[in-house]
Protein backbone atom coordinates (compact mmCIF):
# COMPACT_ATOMS: atom_id res chain seq x y z
CA UNK A 1 0.00 0.00 0.00
CA UNK A 2 1.02 3.72 -0.58
CA UNK A 3 -0.91 6.53 0.63
CA UNK A 4 -0.50 10.00 -1.31
CA UNK A 5 -1.72 13.57 -0.26
CA UNK A 6 -2.80 15.66 -3.23
CA UNK A 7 -2.41 19.63 -3.05
CA UNK A 8 -6.59 20.36 -3.30
CA UNK A 9 -7.09 17.78 -0.03
CA UNK A 10 -7.56 14.14 -1.21
CA UNK A 11 -5.73 11.38 0.50
CA UNK A 12 -4.96 8.84 -2.28
CA UNK A 13 -4.67 5.14 -1.27
CA UNK A 14 -2.76 2.23 -3.42
CA UNK A 15 -3.72 -1.26 -3.17
CA UNK A 16 -6.09 -0.89 -0.37
CA UNK A 17 -9.51 -0.92 0.69
CA UNK A 18 -9.77 2.27 3.46
CA UNK A 19 -13.23 1.26 4.20
CA UNK A 20 -12.50 -2.21 5.09
CA UNK A 21 -9.17 -1.78 6.15
CA UNK A 22 -7.70 -4.58 4.54
CA UNK A 23 -5.34 -5.30 1.28
CA UNK A 24 -6.76 -4.83 -2.34
CA UNK A 25 -4.18 -4.54 -4.51
CA UNK A 26 -6.08 -3.21 -7.59
CA UNK A 27 -7.88 -1.01 -5.97
CA UNK A 28 -7.32 3.01 -5.71
CA UNK A 29 -9.31 4.99 -3.01
CA UNK A 30 -9.39 8.71 -2.42
CA UNK A 31 -11.04 10.12 0.76
CA UNK A 32 -13.01 13.26 1.11
CA UNK A 33 -10.64 16.35 0.81
CA UNK A 34 -13.09 18.37 3.24
CA UNK A 35 -13.97 15.52 6.21
CA UNK A 36 -10.69 13.21 5.14
CA UNK A 37 -13.60 10.48 5.54
CA UNK A 38 -13.51 7.45 3.52
CA UNK A 39 -16.82 6.07 3.33
CA UNK A 40 -18.83 7.03 0.15
CA UNK A 41 -21.84 9.59 0.71
CA UNK A 42 -24.09 11.40 -1.19
CA UNK A 43 -22.87 14.51 0.01
CA UNK A 44 -18.87 13.40 0.20
CA UNK A 45 -16.14 13.29 -3.02
CA UNK A 46 -15.16 10.24 -1.20
CA UNK A 47 -14.34 7.14 -3.55
CA UNK A 48 -12.52 4.26 -5.47
CA UNK A 49 -11.87 2.50 -8.71
CA UNK A 50 -10.46 -1.05 -9.55
CA UNK A 51 -8.08 -1.56 -11.78
CA UNK A 52 -8.03 -4.19 -14.34
CA UNK A 53 -4.03 -4.89 -12.80
CA UNK A 54 -2.53 -4.88 -9.33
CA UNK A 55 -2.00 -1.42 -8.45
CA UNK A 56 1.50 -1.59 -7.07
CA UNK A 57 3.55 2.05 -7.27
CA UNK A 58 7.25 2.47 -7.30
CA UNK A 59 6.30 6.46 -7.14
CA UNK A 60 3.65 8.90 -7.17
CA UNK A 61 3.68 12.28 -8.10
CA UNK A 62 1.69 15.66 -8.83
CA UNK A 63 1.91 17.94 -11.56
CA UNK A 64 -0.38 20.71 -12.85
CA UNK A 65 -2.85 19.27 -10.62
CA UNK A 66 -2.66 15.76 -12.41
CA UNK A 67 -1.44 12.52 -9.93
CA UNK A 68 1.27 10.43 -11.71
CA UNK A 69 1.31 6.88 -10.69
CA UNK A 70 4.30 4.71 -11.98
CA UNK A 71 4.93 1.30 -11.56
CA UNK A 72 7.21 -0.72 -13.68
CA UNK A 73 5.40 -1.32 -17.50
CA UNK A 74 2.43 0.99 -16.63
CA UNK A 75 1.60 4.36 -15.66
CA UNK A 76 -1.22 6.04 -14.30
CA UNK A 77 -2.42 9.46 -14.88
CA UNK A 78 -5.28 11.26 -12.71
CA UNK A 79 -7.08 14.14 -13.50
CA UNK A 80 -9.44 15.52 -11.00
CA UNK A 81 -12.72 16.24 -12.89
CA UNK A 82 -15.13 17.14 -9.91
CA UNK A 83 -18.50 15.30 -8.58
CA UNK A 84 -20.12 12.88 -9.55
CA UNK A 85 -16.87 11.14 -10.95
CA UNK A 86 -14.21 12.80 -8.76
CA UNK A 87 -11.28 11.42 -11.07
CA UNK A 88 -10.52 10.50 -14.87
CA UNK A 89 -8.16 7.40 -14.57
CA UNK A 90 -6.43 6.97 -17.32
CA UNK A 91 -3.58 3.76 -18.02
CA UNK A 92 -0.54 4.44 -20.50
CA UNK A 93 1.61 1.50 -20.99
CA UNK A 94 4.39 0.59 -23.71
CA UNK A 95 2.74 -1.25 -26.99
CA UNK A 96 3.12 -5.26 -26.82
CA UNK A 97 4.96 -5.87 -30.06
CA UNK A 98 8.54 -4.33 -30.18
CA UNK A 99 9.73 -2.31 -32.47
CA UNK A 100 11.68 -4.53 -34.09
CA UNK A 101 8.83 -6.76 -34.61
CA UNK A 102 6.47 -3.73 -36.22
CA UNK A 103 8.95 -3.21 -39.00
Amino acid sequence: MKLFTQSQGFILAFGFDMVARKPSPRRISWCDPGTGEWDIKPTSMAGYVDMPFTVAPEFVREHSSRIIVYQPGKCIEMDYVGPPFVWSIRTLQADQESIAEAA
